[in-house]
C-alpha cells in the first residue's frame, strides 16, 4: 500500500496481532512493528489506578484488554540489511564458477571494475527494495522482499536499456524471504531467488493460498512458499525483453515456465503497469488497469482445471476481461473487495 511517494507497506493478520512492514526513504531501511490492543481499560480510566474489584483488578483488566477495539503500535524493529545481505553474498559466491564465464564474454565486462564495486560497496546490500509482501503458512511473520542486486552492473535496470540484450543493460531482479521475529528482535534469510524475477517487476502481491504474486509490466508470477516459480503467464509480447532466463524463456514460449494465456482464452495485449489487484476470494482476483478495464486472474491448479496444461506444468495463471470498465474516475489507486 504505497503511503507516500517513498513509504509502501505490507500488512499480515493470520488471526494473530497484525504486523506491518513499511519501506522507508524508497528502499532505504526496512521498519516492522506489530499493532496490539491496546491495554488502557474504561475501568482504569473511570476510577483511577488504585482502584480494586477485590480481585486486584486483574479479570476486568484483561477482559476490558482483550475486547477494546483500538490498537497501539509495537516498538520498531528495522532490519538489519547488511547482515541479512551476508546470506545473499555466500550464495552467490557459491554460483560464481558457473556465472564467469558468462560476465566474460560480455563487452562491458573488466574483472578490476567487479573487484572494486564488491569491495567498495557502501549500501545495505539489497540494493533498491521496490515491495514487499507476507507470506502465510509459517508460525513466525516470513516478509518477502522484492529488490535489486547491487553486485550486477548497478542495479536496477533503466527501461531505455531494455532493447539491447546484453547483460549489464538488461539486469533481472531478485526475490528474498525473510523471517521476522519483531519480539526477539531477529530475522534470518529463509530462502532467496537471485535474479530470477523479471526486470519490470512492480509490486507483490500476497496469496491466500500462501505463496506471493509477482505483478511485472508485460508477465505475473506465481511463487509458492518454498521459493519456487510455479507459473508465469506473458501479457503482452514484449516478454522478451524484460524476462529473465530463470523462466526459461523459448522460441515460440512452448517450453520453460513462462507461457501465454491458457488455451482456450485468447492471447493477451495488455499492460500491467499502474494496475491495481484485489482478492475476492481464495482463487479469484479482481485487476484493474490504468485505463480501468477489469479483468479476472484465476490460478489454475492442473487436477482441478479444464483448461490445456503443458505436462510439465502442475499450475498456470489465466486473465480474462469481465467486460466492465471503471470509468470517469481517473487512474485507480487502491481496489478493495467487501464480502
Amino acid at each position: 500500500t504505497p503511503l507516500e511517494q517513498d513509504l509502501n507497506c505490507a500488512v499480515t493478520w493470520n488471526g494473530k496481532i497484525p504486523t506491518v512492514s513499511v519501506i522507508l526513504g524508497g528502499g532505504v531501511a526496512v521498519a516492522t512493528f506489530q499493532l496490539p490492543r491496546s491495554n488502557h481499560t474504561k475501568s482504569s480510566n473511570a476510577h483511577g489506578d488504585g482502584d480494586d474489584d477485590g480481585c486486584g483488578g486483574q479479570s476486568s483488566s484483561s477482559s476490558s484488554s482483550s475486547s477494546s477495539w483500538w490498537r497501539v503500535a509495537s516498538e520498531p524493529y528495522f532490519l538489519p540489511l547488511s547482515h541479512l545481505s551476508n546470506s545473499l553474498q555466500s550464495s552467490q559466491k557459491s554460483s560464481s564458477a558457473a556465472a564467469a564465464p558468462q560476465a566474460s564474454s560480455n563487452k562491458y565486462y573488466t574483472k578490476n571494475n567487479t573487484n572494486a564495486m564488491v569491495s567498495g560497496r557502501v549500501s545495505h546490500g539489497f540494493g533498491d527494495i521496490i515491495s514487499s509482501a507476507f507470506l502465510i503458512g509459517y508460525k513466525e511473520p516470513v516478509l518477502t522482499l522484492l529488490h535489486s542486486n547491487p553486485n550486477r552492473h548497478g542495479g536496477r535496470t533503466c527501461p531505455g536499456r531494455l532493447a539491447h540484450h546484453s547483460s549489464s543493460t538488461r539486469t533481472p531482479l531478485t526475490l528474498t524471504a525473510v523471517s521476522v521475529s519483531i519480539h526477539q528482535m531477529r530475522s534470518v534469510v529463509l530462502w532467496t531467488l537471485r535474479d530470477a524475477i523479471p526486470a519490470d517487476a512492480v509490486r507483490l502481491y500476497q496469496h491466500p493460498k500462501g505463496g506471493v504474486l509477482v505483478l511485472c509490466v508485460n508477465e505475473i508470477l506465481y511463487v509458492d512458499c518454498s521459493g519456487r516459480i510455479q507459473c508465469c503467464t506473458a501479457v503482452n509480447g514484449w516478454v522478451r525483453s524484460t524476462a529473465s532466463s530463470a523462466l526459461g524463456l523459448k522460441r515460440g514460449m512452448s517450453t520453460g515456465i513462462l507461457q501465454p494465456n491458457p488455451s482456450p482464452l485468447a492471447k493477451l495485449s495488455i499492460q500491467l503497469d499502474a494496475c491495481r489487484l484485489v482478492f475476492v476470494n481464495e482463487n479469484l482476483a479482481l485487476l484493474s488497469l490504468r485505463n480501468g478495464s477489469l479483468y479476472s486472474l484465476e490460478l489454475h491448479d492442473k487436477k482441478e482445471s479444464s483448461f490445456a496444461f503443458d505436462n510439465s506444468k502442475r499450475m498456470c495463471l489465466s486473465l480474462s476481461p469481465v467486460g466492465k470498465k471503471l470509468g470517469a474516475l481517473g487512474m485507480i489507486s487502491t481496489l478493495c473487495a467487501i464480502p
